[in-house]
């Protein structure tokens, strides 16, 4: 017994010794997201868990799990919040506290400037938001920017640069009131339906085309399908990178600062390649054939003044009111 006790003793030094923690000791985490292997986002996503794994000598291994392996983006959220997840970034879901709905209003953020003035640390948006997945058992260690969305469609609707018109077009939207409420403001027929079945809904005219996607996921995901895209730039897809709180309140101060120092890198890469990306994938649509519409400021004004006039009031009875017109006011320009 006391041979054994001896045993056990060491090794618990040994683990202190190493600067592990029970929440890191001999485990590698898993990290989900759902864009494809490879793409610039995947390979940004797997430099963060490569550069968390240098900054903590070993002591955190992640490995990334891409293309919707580990479930969609719903599913990603609610295993993290329990536990089953270590890690992952994704656009969030607001089927555990609606107020997450705000993130999709359209219109919210101008440009990506103006978004990552109020998702710095410390920021009072960046401060309410993070209340947002705390209370979900969620610890947010940043916020990266991916896109600004837009239509794509496998025909040209009809009078698509006027708001309200009606466009003769069903569209895909997630699962998310914003993102209905906001495509009956431009005059399309939204239809809810999860990620992972668009495609074939898409391919067997369930539905014409997709809201809730930029020039990014058109490409990597419809581009043999969509045949028009139309950049509204109407609502900035934001991941945050999630971690289980539990798990993160067990990590050491050293091991925070790492993850910390890692997801900065991460936000920093994604603001810096944030519009030569948008571009880039616009142009890798045409060279796909199809046709990338051009619309002029004053459209997008339009459609703007359409969104906050008729979405914001319906979105914020349905959701909460008190509560998000506190977070309008910490938005600043």
């Amino acid at each position: 017994m006391f041979r054994h006790f001896t045993a056990l003793l060491c090794a618990v030094l040994a683990c202190c010794a190493l600067g592990a923690t029970p929440a890191t000791a001999g485990k590698v985490w898993k990290l989900g997201h759902t864009l494809p292997k490879d793409t610039p986002e995947d390979l940004a996503i797997q430099d963060f868990a490569r550069r968390v794994g240098e900054l903590t000598s070993g002591e955190i291994k992640i490995k990334v799990f891409p293309a919707m392996q580990l479930g969609d983006w719903t599913v990603m959220q609610q295993r993290v919040s329990m536990g089953g997840l270590e890690m992952a970034t994704q656009p969030p879901s607001s089927q555990a506290d609606k107020r997450i709905s705000f993130l999709y209003f359209p219109y919210l953020f101008k440009d990506a400037a103006m978004l990552q003035k109020n998702l710095a640390a410390g920021a009072p948006f960046r401060t309410a938001l993070d209340q947002l997945f705390i209370g979900q058992n969620i610890y947010p260690v940043t916020y990266v920017p991916l896109f600004f969305g837009g239509v794509g469609s496998k025909t040209l609707p009809k009078d698509w640069d006027t708001p309200g018109a009606p466009k003769g077009i069903k569209l895909r939207v997630p699962n998310d009131p914003s993102f209905a409420l906001h495509a009956e403001s431009m005059g399309y027929q939204p239809t809810p339906i999860p990620m992972s079945d668009t495609f074939t809904a898409m391919q067997t005219g369930i539905v014409d085309g997709v809201l809730g996607f930029g020039a990014v996921g058109n490409y990597v995901n419809y581009r043999d399908l969509v045949k028009y895209y139309i950049p509204l730039n109407d609502f900035i897809q934001l991941w945050p990178v999630m971690i289980n709180l539990k798990l993160w309140e067990g990590l050491s101060d050293a091991q925070k600062k790492a993850l910390t120092q890692a997801a900065g890198e991460l936000e920093a890469r994604r603001y810096a390649d944030f519009t030569a990306l948008d571009a880039s994938y616009r142009s890798k649509l045409r060279q796909a054939g199809v046709t990338v519409m051009d619309v002029s400021p004053e459209v997008i004004n339009a459609f703007a003044k359409a969104a906050r006039e008729q979405c914001w009031p319906a979105l914020s009875e349905k959701i909460d009111r008190v509560w998000i017109s506190k977070a309008l006011e910490s938005i600043v320009e």
